[in-house]
């Protein structure tokens, strides 16, 4: 009897379920598009609902790389397009859309507030190493760091040297025709670091 999502997250290791999320989830992408997920499902002894579980899981909790997630859609899309009776794949390209959101919402709830101190200190001070540089010593994107650094900056993660070295850079680097709106953002970002550690403060006091 193949083997369900949840039968596997009862009977094997959170590393073993990890694991076969992630050969699932690479099998699909790295296939050519006439292996299904049909296919897929039996080769793995799996139902195919469960195929189709653990490509989100691995998606959605950082076990295969970007390019990866990039080839798992663009598959799923020219899939849905070949079946669909108006060759759309606006479902398809909704669902990884979402998956996409999920992904970056677990890269940051996985990262401590030491690990963000420290990746906000580095953009801060190595100012050589591009955000493409600190992504890549981390594992993440540059979507991921700029949310880093914002979380850092509004939940006073960094100290305020930090936060002024953060916008000193950031300023330096904006194009003319950005320079008062990554101004206004900056600001923003000022005025909720400000809310918070009023709020600190006052539970303390």
């Amino acid at each position: 009897m193949a083997r369900t999502f949840r039968s596997l997250q009862l009977t094997l290791s959170v590393r073993d379920f990890a694991e076969l999320a992630k050969d699932v989830a690479e099998s699909y992408a790295n296939s050519d598009d006439n292996y299904s997920k049909t296919e897929l499902a039996s080769e793995f002894d799996l139902t195919v609902d469960t195929v189709s579980k653990f490509m989100d899981y691995a998606v959605e909790h950082y076990l295969v790389s970007d390019a990866t997630v990039d080839d798992m859609e663009q598959k799923s899309i020219r899939n849905q397009r070949r079946h669909s009776p108006d060759k759309s794949a606006e479902g398809t390209i909704a669902h990884y859309k979402l998956l996409r959101k999920k992904r970056v919402e677990f890269a940051i709830y996985e990262l401590d507030d030491e690990k963000i101190k420290k990746i906000s200190e580095e953009f801060a001070n190595e100012t050589e190493k591009t955000k493409g540089d600190i992504a890549i010593r981390y594992g993440l994107t540059k979507q991921i760091i700029d949310i880093v650094l914002k979380k850092a900056i509004t939940k006073c993660i960094c100290d305020d040297e930090t936060f002024l070295k953060i916008k000193e850079r950031s300023l330096s680097n904006a194009k003319p025709e950005n320079y008062q709106k990554t101004m206004k953002f900056f600001e923003q970002l000022e005025e909720r670091r400000d809310s918070n550690k009023k709020g600190k403060a006052n539970f303390f006091a």
